[in-house]
């Protein structure tokens, strides 16, 4: 794990802006598996 730059993190929340949540600029309401898939919450499906 490495820390971003300033210009990166702006560059990921001008891209999480546009998009909405992806692997690439993410929040905490939405996981990702490592590989960039959409993680299913065990709990909401059972």
């Amino acid at each position: 794990m490495q820390d971003v730059t300033r210009e990166e993190a702006f560059k990921r929340y001008n891209y999480y802006i546009q998009h909405g949540p992806t692997p690439f600029a993410f929040d905490f309401k939405k996981a990702f598996e490592e590989k960039g898939g959409d993680v299913i919450d065990s709990v909401a499906v059972n």
